[in-house]
């Protein structure tokens, strides 16, 4: 059934995380996965190396999103311009989805968990469950009134097309006078409106304690000194990036790493030097190769 699933997603800068979780999900067995990744970024990924990797996939579809500046003055946005960005992104994408199953998925967010998309199918058709997902965690919605958490936000959403119709699946945020929420609040709202929360499953948020467990971790020596506003991070940079992550169990077993390119600015492995990049992204293959596959 994987041949029936398309994976949207966004690059902001995001062709190296994207590259390590297309990898990832072709060592789990999912290569029919069908993929569709919009190009927020075009004018600077032409000489990316995994951006050309990608681009000569056979099961992957890359589209030229819209620059941030020109979506701004478009749409004369003034506030959470990422998120109008992302979003804008998104609804670009939904419309070439051709299978029955369409995951909204992050290009920092990495499934685990072994035969994962089998298990979730196979759940999501006995259960008659019409959306599968993440929502945000607590730290997020107890210190922020844009997000929620009874409903899946865009970082991971499976949805059953078979009984969301792609044309009414709207990702785009909502920040006026009356409602300030982040992307995907239009999707939240039709599905409280027309669906019933029984016929969602949201999973469960964990810390890095309980995820990892007694679960050695080591990570490649010597690292580099990342220059970040004008000091020297080394392995605490990453140390820091670990300790910012989101972490979901699904049945009590692990399921997903969300890096959440947090801290902005040092977890971006598009923009920091190339020494820099190589280790960010070889500590989180070793987090996601070696510790669990």
């Amino acid at each position: 059934m994987s041949n029936q699933v398309s994976i949207l997603t966004v690059s902001f800068n995001s062709w190296r995380y994207l590259l390590l979780n297309y990898n990832l999900l072709q060592k789990l067995g999912f290569s029919d996965v069908k993929w569709i990744i919009v190009n927020n970024t075009p004018e600077l990924n032409i000489n990316s190396p995994a951006y050309n990797y990608l681009s000569n996939r056979p099961n992957v579809l890359i589209l030229d999103g819209i620059e941030k500046h020109i979506l701004k003055k478009n749409l004369n946005i003034t506030q959470a311009e990422g998120s109008f960005h992302h979003g804008f992104a998104l609804n670009k994408g939904v419309r070439y989805c051709s299978t029955r199953y369409l995951i909204i998925m992050d290009p920092d967010f990495y499934v685990i968990r072994q035969n994962w998309l089998s298990d979730v199918l196979n759940y999501v058709d006995v259960k008659q469950q019409i959306f599968f997902g993440v929502t945000w965690i607590p730290r997020y919605t107890s210190a922020l009134s844009t997000k929620w958490d009874d409903f899946p936000s865009a970082h991971f959403n499976l949805i059953d097309t078979n009984f969301v119709d792609l044309n009414r699946i709207n990702l785009m945020p909502r920040y006026d006078e009356l409602i300030q929420q982040d992307t995907g609040c239009y999707l939240r709202q039709l599905a409280l409106s027309q669906y019933k929360p029984s016929e969602w499953t949201l999973l469960d948020s964990t810390s890095k304690n309980i995820f990892f467990g007694s679960q050695p971790l080591y990570f490649p020596s010597s690292p580099p000194k990342i220059k970040f506003k004008g000091s020297n991070v080394g392995y605490s940079g990453f140390r820091k990036i670990l300790s910012l992550m989101d972490f979901f169990l699904w049945d009590q077993e692990r399921f997903a790493i969300h890096m959440r390119n947090l801290p902005k600015g040092i977890s971006n492995p598009d923009l920091l030097s190339e020494h820099a990049s190589n280790y960010l992204i070889d500590c989180m293959s070793y987090l996601l190769f070696d510790t669990f596959i």
